[in-house]
């Protein structure tokens, strides 16, 4: 049996007592985290963002603005209250003879 390894960030060798940690360690570092982006597009050749991200949505035409309305048609759906779930036991009537 090979001894128990301490999981260690692979780009700054930090000890983190799971994997699940390490993962959140290098999602969280800037400095990590932009090594593993860089190990990635050089592992799957992905193309750097063409530009910075759009802030604004863009403007909407006339044909788009009028179709909002059938999609908000829902917003206004109330939902009916649950009936109480079915009781899973067993039950036995009682049925009068003739």
């Amino acid at each position: 049996m090979s001894p128990k390894t301490t999981p260690r960030c692979p780009y700054c060798q930090k000890p983190k007592p799971t994997q699940r940690a390490v993962n959140q360690h290098v999602f969280a570092s800037k400095s990590c985290y932009a090594a593993w982006q860089d190990t990635l597009s050089k592992q799957y050749d992905v193309a750097p963002p063409l530009g910075p991200k759009r802030k604004t949505p863009p403007t909407m035409t006339t044909s788009e603005s009028d179709s909002e309305d059938d999609i908000n048609a829902g917003d206004h759906f109330e939902i009916p209250p649950d009936s109480p779930p079915a009781s899973k036991r067993a039950r036995v009537e009682e049925v009068e003879d003739e």
